[in-house]
């Protein structure tokens, strides 16, 4: 197939043009973030590896680590998943010129017989703001859907320690307190352009980071995520009858996209790896089935370590209403883009096929990298 006449972009700093649209557009680009949550059951696998590699003996265990331990990626990594841990955190969010602040309870367990993390996520109270309680129980409930996602890739997270140490350098800041707690804070320094930089504050006696602090490109703060309340191992019990996050659509790992693209009833372009931005790697490949339509999303997941790009194909997809006279012409191709501090995402249709990217840091990167699919997938 030969490469389009026209591709353009709309609407690349904010929808303007699509103002009646938005609310569709929103829509199709939310259930983005709910298929990006399934990308959470293979993490069991890499983190059962990554557990053994960096000699984690006991993943309950209670007793803390010296204090005097150097932060590295791979102690990070292990604080975070072999850990037993109940925390109430600060969720802040850039919306614009203002700051949204959400209240969050975490309760979070070791995975158990190469299970998937566990974990549990709720909303206490968005500061600030008052609702009724109908209100608040129906803002909690659209919170819990969106909360896989934000506790796995809604902040800074290590998804592969080796990669990791690969692409960031860390600088140690020295010693202070966060919550009557000795922390040492260290900042994260990519080694490749369009990184995201970070600055962590991490306990000393478990290694788990008690703020992370997000910058963009032009080194202006854009998320943060602070605990102000702590507490772990034994102290960190979870009730005999909680309801731990799981997966409850059917997805389906792969070792390889071959062994993926066999499996799906569509022809998928795949990504090749001049299109990533430097330092990424494929990190997974897994596919998702909806029990609410017919539609079935492969997602290859790259990462650096620490960000990640996911790259998601669904079949049988529907096309936003306001955006269907623009596909009359076969030959023409629309990359919507809508960037939000931080983040990206950008979507494309190829007949009744649905690409979707989605990713942190450089926005031309992750436009380069669309366009660079656009070629593939219409070649």
């Amino acid at each position: 197939m030969k490469m389009p006449r026209n591709m353009h972009s709309l609407c690349q700093t904010g929808w303007p043009v699509l103002a009646r649209g938005l609310p569709m557009l929103r829509r199709v680009l939310g259930t983005t973030l709910l298929l990006s949550m399934s990308i959470s059951t293979s993490l069991a696998q890499n983190k059962e590896s990554q557990s053994r590699r960096f000699g984690v003996a006991d993943p309950g265990a209670s007793e803390p680590r010296s204090q005097n331990t150097e932060p590295s990626f791979g102690n990070i990594y292990a604080a975070e998943s072999q850990g037993s841990y109940h925390l109430h955190q600060v969720r802040r969010i850039l919306d614009g010129s203002k700051w949204l602040a959400l209240q969050e309870e975490l309760w979070s367990a070791p995975a158990v017989d190469g299970g998937g993390p566990r974990f549990r996520l709720t909303l206490d109270r968005i500061e600030g703001r008052s609702f009724s309680d109908a209100d608040l129980a129906d803002r909690s409930a659209n919170f819990e859907l969106r909360a896989p996602f934000l506790h796995l890739h809604g902040s800074f997270r290590v998804h592969d320690a080796d990669l990791a140490e690969k692409n960031y350098l860390i600088f140690d800041l020295g010693t202070g307190q966060r919550i009557d707690r000795p922390v040492r804070r260290v900042i994260l320094v990519p080694k490749q352009m369009g990184g995201t930089p970070w600055v962590l504050e991490l306990d000393r006696e478990t290694g788990y980071p008690l703020y992370r602090e997000e910058y963009d490109s032009r080194g202006q703060v854009v998320s943060i995520l602070e605990v102000i309340d702590f507490q772990h191992g034994s102290r960190a019990s979870a009730p005999a009858d909680i309801d731990w996050w799981s997966e409850k659509r059917d997805v389906q790992e792969f070792a390889s996209f071959q062994t993926a693209s066999r499996e799906f009833p569509a022809n998928v372009a795949q990504a090749e790896a001049h299109f990533l931005p430097s330092g990424y790697e494929p990190s997974g490949f897994r596919s998702i089935t909806s029990d609410l339509n017919t539609e079935q999303t492969l997602v290859q997941t790259f990462s650096n370590g620490i960000d990640q790009i996911f790259l998601l194909s669904t079949v049988n997809a529907t096309r936003p209403d306001v955006l269907r006279s623009s596909y009359d012409d076969e030959r023409e191709v629309n990359l919507m883009i809508f960037e939000d501090q931080n983040n990206t995402q950008l979507m494309f249709f190829q007949g009744n096929l649905r690409y979707q990217i989605l990713g942190r840091g450089n926005a031309e990167q992750l436009q380069s990298f669309a366009r660079g699919m656009i070629r593939k997938a219409f070649r």
